[in-house]
């Protein structure tokens, strides 16, 4: 009877050894990630239920899951600190430091928000915001059209930057404030447009949004991780249809 039992043991220690540890690194993003940016308390959203469902229940994976900001998640997979991130956009710089996934999971269009009285009523095309000066995130994506017209962006950093460049919306310091990730604008709105100030314009670009790998992760996970959103690219599209916000402005 001893013997069977350590062999059982044995065999249970072989199995939890042979468990990959996989780091995945996600930033407050709606709907695709509702989280406190500073990691206090759990995340919720599609990103999360998606890892849960088709990662963290695979008996060959160790899944921790962090929340951070959106620039540590960069630094962390280039410093190759964390394993996995989600909802990357690609650009050549990012390209050089870190490995994307062969299929995005999921596409956005950006916004621009402006004051409700601007002359602006919707942005046809890029060169309709030739000259203007745009609010953004340091980190954000900015789309080349936008550059290659003679969009100027003043970036700001920090966790609030997006309430601290509606203010300078408001206060007419900059014509209007870019946001990458279109989805999220609504639940911007619904918290900092309750005196309905502004209004939001589509740009005309599509962005797709990836899970980005540690360069030196190696190919066999990489495979794995490809082989696991490939797969379940639209049953990720019916995941995030639960989340997102049905009645914002």
């Amino acid at each position: 009877m001893r013997k069977i039992l350590l062999v059982l043991m044995l065999v249970g220690q072989s199995s939890f050894a042979a468990r990959k540890e996989l780091k995945v690194a996600i930033y407050n993003n709606p709907p695709h990630v509702f989280a406190n940016p500073d990691g206090n308390s759990s995340a919720t959203g599609a990103i999360v239920e998606f890892v849960n469902t088709y990662l963290g229940s695979r008996k060959d994976l160790d899944v921790k899951v962090l929340t951070m900001p959106f620039p540590r998640c960069l630094a962390e997979i280039e410093n190759k600190k964390v394993d996995v991130a989600f909802l990357v956009a690609k650009t050549p710089e990012r390209e050089k430091v870190m490995s994307y996934a062969t299929t995005s999971l999921a596409k956005t269009q950006s916004r621009v928000i402006v004051l409700k009285d601007s002359k602006l009523k919707e942005i046809k095309q890029f060169s309709d915001l030739d000259g203007w000066t745009l609010g953004s995130s340091q980190y954000a994506y900015l789309p080349p059209e936008l550059l290659d017209v003679g969009v100027k962006f003043d970036r700001l950093g920090g966790l609030d930057h997006r309430v601290r460049n509606l203010e300078r919306v408001r206060l007419k310091k900059i014509d209007g404030l870019f946001i990458a990730n279109g989805l999220s604008v609504d639940y911007l709105m619904a918290q900092n447009n309750k005196n309905n100030e502004f209004r939001v314009l589509k740009v005309p670009n599509e962005m797709e949004l990836y899970a980005v790998f540690r360069k030196d992760l190696d190919p066999k996970t990489v495979q794995l991780l490809n082989d696991i959103i490939e797969k379940n690219h639209a049953n990720y599209q019916t995941i995030l249809s639960k989340y997102i916000l049905k009645d914002a402005p």
